[in-house]
């Protein structure tokens, strides 16, 4: 049996859980307030984009996008809040914000596709829709979605369940950020006097660092984790929509190594479907 003394420190524990939760919902009043006002804003332009007729659903894309990044950062000081007061990782809140991210990369997505390799002609005038959205916007949107996938990869930690999960988020960001560009402006944007000639610089690098990683961490994760042939195909994706920048901005050195670099991941991904192959001809010979 307790003891008096046990029953007095165990009623003491419970009013300190008590007082901290009340603490904590206290602290996040302020941010369901915020939440509350922005999926307002959010409803008012998913309404005009589905009752206006104008041109302007690209941009309308944009905003929501970046209304939804706000969501994904209220979600992420809420679990902030969970766990400095009731020091609990919050799941619920970071579920949240993962889901508002997917929503986020479809908000672009829906502007200028989803597609990893293609010749930039194909979309050429999605991105001449939101010719407004100049490259300095562009950029600061890209780091500003980057910020916050990191904000969230951060906030559920390296041992989390969705480690591998992110993956798919990485390379769709890298996706969107390619397909953003307006290759022929940053292509001949080649004077430093030029408006947008840095913007348009940081714009190709950063889109080249995001692919080159989206390719290396499908690659891991088909080596270290799945062995799907899914994975490996969209490690070659990536390298391959890479190789397509390079050729268009003349470096033939950077493409001719990308070619290689395809050649042996095929082979890979080849010798892993024969592995496969083999595997299941020997477990049908033992049946």
């Amino acid at each position: 049996m307790a003891t008096q003394q046990q029953q007095i420190d165990e009623e003491a524990v419970k009013e300190e859980k008590l007082r901290n939760k009340q603490r904590f919902n206290d602290s996040i009043k302020k941010y369901r307030a915020d939440i509350d006002e922005v999926q307002k804003h959010i409803k008012g332009l998913e309404k005009d984009i589905k009752t206006k007729n104008d041109t302007h659903n690209g941009y309308r894309q944009v905003i929501i996008a970046m209304n939804n990044l706000k969501l994904v950062a209220y979600y992420c000081n809420m679990n902030k809040e969970s766990m400095a007061i009731m020091n609990i990782k919050n799941e619920n809140y970071l579920n949240d914000a993962r889901k508002v991210l997917y929503q986020v990369l479809i908000n672009i997505e829906s502007v200028v596709t989803n597609y990893v390799d293609i010749p930039p002609s194909e979309i050429e005038e999605k991105v001449t829709a939101i010719a407004r959205l100049n490259p300095e916007r562009k950029l600061n949107l890209l780091n500003n979605i980057g910020f916050h996938i990191q904000m969230v990869v951060d906030s559920f930690g390296d041992n989390s369940k969705w480690k591998w999960s992110f993956v798919e988020v990485e390379g769709r960001y890298a996706v969107i950020a390619k397909n953003l560009i307006d290759y022929r402006q940053a292509i001949g944007n080649n004077d430093p006097r030029k408006p947008y000639y840095v913007e348009n610089i940081n714009l190709m690098r950063l889109t080249k660092e995001l692919l080159e990683r989206a390719s290396k961490r499908y690659r891991d994760k088909y080596e270290q984790v799945t062995k799907e042939v899914e994975d490996i195909k969209k490690s070659i994706a990536f390298l391959s929509a890479l190789r397509r920048i390079a050729v268009l901005t003349g470096e033939s050195e950077e493409a001719a190594k990308l070619k290689r670099m395809i050649d042996i991941t095929t082979k890979m991904m080849e010798s892993g479907l024969k592995k496969k192959e083999g595997e299941k001809k020997e477990s049908a010979r033992k049946k």
